[in-house]
């Protein structure tokens, strides 16, 4: 399974993020990792001309340095003693920023609060948290604020697999969403869910084009499809079995969903259903060409489940920011 070497936690200080810190320093902790803690130094909203008392360029950035500094070190007072700690402030573009930091740093996990938008949209996460999620290179962990408690009590893995052997989602990327759903379900103790949603393949084409001359025609090609499926995830459970041991595996007892649906809306559904604490799961889009980066299915999942999630990256992603 993979380890973390360097936690790259973002600051959020006007939201409620005692939790996703405290679970930045237990990941680091448990993987024997560095966390490195970012702040975010907010530069002026009005034109310095119109500040009163003519405040200078170098006062006004010396203060917001020492607000900066405040900041984080509160902060460290929290985790003093547990951890390899280092800070910095950054200044510039946000997730902008926070990117490269992950890039010249060689971070390989980035945690955060989730900010929620402030509008009438159900997505828990805000545009800059999608930012991150459809540009950072390195896995991402937004922790829903409020949430409460030390350890999740579920954890759901979203996985794709094809019957026919050619997977739409590359087969490494399931391994890493297992490997990490299955890491943090026995960290914390938790039930783990795995789920693969299906569809007959070209049924509505079949259906409209009179290709079945009978219901029971339709129903035999779908059962006939859903145990193609099953196969294949079935081969997927057998697979997950050596990648993260068979004791492991004993101990977790995962439970496999098959669901019939788009995944779009089966994943969320489920994780409503199951009261989810953690979603793990790939954004598989067009790798390897800059700002195409996550795909349609994996963007509406995100803007529709309310809990945590983690977002892994398929190989050969990268990343447009330089």
């Amino acid at each position: 399974m993979q380890r973390f070497t360097s936690v790259l936690f973002v600051a959020t200080p006007d939201t409620d993020d005692a939790d996703a810190f405290e679970r930045a320093v237990r990941v680091a902790e448990a993987n024997q990792a560095t966390l490195t803690i970012v702040d975010l130094q907010q530069g002026p909203a009005t034109p310095l001309a119109r500040v009163p008392g003519g405040l200078s360029p170098e006062r006004l950035r010396a203060a917001l340095a020492a607000a900066s500094a405040d900041r984080l070190q509160r902060y460290i007072d929290n985790a003093a003693g547990r951890v390899d700690l280092h800070t910095r402030t950054l200044d510039g573009v946000g997730f902008v920023e926070v990117i490269r930091t992950v890039q010249s740093g060689g971070h390989d996990l980035l945690v955060k609060a989730a900010m929620e938008p402030g509008s009438r949209r159900r997505c828990l996460f805000s545009s800059f948290d999608m930012h991150l999620l459809r540009k950072c290179p390195v896995p991402v962990w937004l922790v829903k604020p409020g949430a409460g408690g030390e350890r999740y009590r579920r954890v759901l893995a979203p996985v794709d697999v094809d019957p026919g052997g050619a997977e739409k989602t590359e087969p490494s990327l399931n391994r890493h969403i297992l490997e990490t759903a299955a890491a943090q379900a026995l960290a914390d103790g938790s039930e783990l869910h795995v789920a693969h949603a299906w569809q007959p393949a070209y049924e509505g084409v079949l259906r409209s084009r009179g290709i079945f001359s009978a219901e029971d025609e339709v129903q035999r090609y779908i059962e006939s499809e859903r145990q193609a499926h099953q196969g294949a995830f079935d081969r997927l459970a057998d697979d997950m079995r050596s990648w993260i041991g068979g004791e492991s595996c004993d101990w977790l007892h995962p439970v496999f969903h098959l669901r019939q649906g788009q995944a779009d809306t089966v994943i969320p559904e489920l994780a409503d259903e199951l009261d989810a604490d953690l979603v793990v799961m790939g954004t598989v889009g067009r790798t390897g060409i800059a700002g195409l980066l996550i795909g349609n299915t994996a963007e509406t999942i995100l803007e529709r489940i309310g809990c945590s999630v983690v977002a892994l990256k398929p190989s050969g992603f990268r990343s447009p920011i330089e």
